[in-house]
């Protein structure tokens, strides 16, 4: 089929506007967490320093995070095989995910009165690094969507080995549907998150996205992206908790719009190249952020609370913390550490000595 060519879309080397995004989206779950999750859904912090439902849309952050990482992982196969690709994955996934699960590990046992015994075997499972992507109990609740994410990464490079990575938006649509049969109609739901349900279809619409910055648009992207759009619709209004009937469709159309229109105004936003920094110590920061924030926040909040600290300043106060220790292992311990583990890549696969210009995804980082 034609294609309809948009020269005008075609992206910067550096798509800066993500880094922001992502920054922003981790902020929102975090505040979800602290000011809703923790005191009024689970009770894991005091209900004085509830937000109420105001920070409730905190929560689908992580599905445009989703959005994100079908997006920018298509936009940076360019000039890469399978082996190269897994390790980068490797390298951006792994050394923060020890570090995080470390760093919350110590924080659990040493100020939460949480027993080794209870969180060691998680702390192991998630040092280990491969066992994430097969789900269960995770050291800290934040870690499902890691598991989702490396099932796609996973995916990806099998599409990789055997050179259908073009069809990777057709492959998506039958796992989505197929999702939709095993977990659905026949209650294996388990089962059926192995193949992304019910968050397949929101990865396709990042990489069709992504497909028509990159090549413009078809009669084939169109039907693609409506089929899945719809599909996505389907498991919001089912499995977002927003309610039933209309409203609770309309609600479902409302967010998964407002999703793709956050990574659209992201991937399009140009900023200043004074700018640049900013935008990239954000991004640096955004995953171990999210990995960090959940478990020792609630530490950290209930300590606050005790210490006798006017509730107004209980979040705020715990989110710049976390933010700071989350800078602080970006900077002086995932840095170096993936800098040590980018040699040993180099010596492995000297293929990787060059990766494509404004590689980002969910948990990239920018080197300044």
């Amino acid at each position: 089929m034609p294609v309809i060519a948009n020269h005008s879309m075609k992206p910067p080397n550096r798509m800066y506007g993500l880094d922001i995004l992502r920054f922003f989206l981790a902020s929102a779950v975090m505040i979800y967490h602290f000011g809703y999750f923790g005191p009024i859904a689970t009770g894991a912090t005091s209900e004085e320093t509830s937000l109420g439902p105001m920070v409730f849309a905190g929560r689908y952050g992580v599905l445009v995070f989703f959005l994100v990482s079908g997006f920018v992982i298509t936009m940076s196969l360019a000039g890469r095989d399978w082996k190269e690709f897994l390790w980068a994955r490797t390298r951006r996934l792994m050394p923060t995910l020890m570090l995080c699960a470390t760093a919350t590990f110590l924080v659990v046992t040493l100020f939460d009165n949480t027993a080794v015994a209870e969180v060691g075997p998680l702390w192991l499972k998630s040092v280990s690094f491969l066992p994430i992507m097969f789900g269960g109990d995770s050291l800290d609740d934040s870690y499902w969507s890691i598991a989702y994410e490396m099932r796609f990464y996973a995916l990806v490079a099998l599409l990789m080995f055997v050179g259908m990575t073009r069809h990777l938006d057709a492959v998506l649509l039958a796992l989505s549907l197929f999702g939709i049969v095993l977990g659905i109609g026949f209650g294996r739901v388990e089962m059926a998150c192995a193949v992304l349900f019910p968050y397949t279809s929101l990865f396709a619409l990042g990489v069709l996205l992504a497909t028509r910055v990159r090549d413009g648009a078809s009669a084939r992207w169109a039907i693609l992206f409506l089929i899945h759009a719809t599909l996505a619709l389907a498991m919001l209004y089912l499995f977002g908790q927003l309610g039933r009937g209309v409203m609770g469709l309309i609600q479902s159309a409302l967010v998964l719009s407002s999703s793709i229109g956050l990574l659209v105004l992201a991937a399009k936003i140009q900023l200043p190249a004074n700018w640049h920094c900013v935008a990239g110590a954000l991004g640096m920061i955004s995953y171990p952020l999210y990995l960090l924030h959940q478990r020792i926040g609630y530490v950290l909040i209930n300590a606050l609370a005790d210490s006798g600290l006017a509730v107004g300043w209980i979040i705020p106060a715990a989110m710049m913390t976390m933010v700071a220790l989350a800078y602080i292992v970006a900077e002086y311990f995932e840095r170096p550490l993936s800098m040590f583990l980018g040699r040993g890549g180099l010596r492995l696969a000297p293929g990787l000595r060059k990766s494509p210009q404004g590689e980002t995804s969910f948990q990239s980082t920018v080197r300044h």
